[in-house]
């Protein structure tokens, strides 16, 4: 077998990551609800499925001496840009964390763990500003915002 032939499809599925995969994955799921909110959430739910918790709970999220989902989840709200994918936790801004922070101290931030899900690997990241509420899902592929009548 040829050697280019062997590298390319680890080279078409490898991506550049920055932490651990589950937190760093509910930090996109979340990001990507906040770029389909709009604006800046004032509420952050995520639910996952028990593997990507246990996985995730008591891991270090890099840049916040921090550990577990909620401090990502925070972290994916606030950044709420979803381009850089499972890299998007490199170069956190000094504030960036302190909204997080403030977001998670406020206990604007939940995560749960479903024992009972889709996939084995799931995530649903959902946010809320106002009336607005916006969720990502199935690997924040889908993205969507719902605005409510007040």
């Amino acid at each position: 077998m040829d050697a280019a032939y062997l590298l390319k499809v680890p080279r078409s599925e490898v991506t550049r990551t920055m932490g651990c995969t589950d937190p760093v994955t509910v930090a996109l799921g979340v990001a990507r609800a906040a770029e389909a909110l709009g604006r800046p959430p004032e509420r952050v739910k995520v639910d996952v499925s028990v593997n990507i918790y246990k996985n995730a709970i008591a891991v270090g999220v890099p840049g916040t001496g921090e550990r577990g989902l909620p401090i990502a989840a925070a972290l994916g709200a606030v950044i709420a840009e979803s381009r850089e994918g499972l890299a998007l936790l490199s170069g956190i801004a000094p504030e960036q964390l302190a909204a997080a922070r403030a977001l998670v101290a406020q206990g604007a931030v939940t995560v749960d763990y479903l024992t009972d899900t889709p996939e084995v690997l799931y995530l649903k990241a959902e946010v809320v500003a106002g009336d607005d509420t916006a969720y990502a899902s199935r690997w924040w592929r889908d993205a969507r915002k719902k605005s409510w009548p007040s």
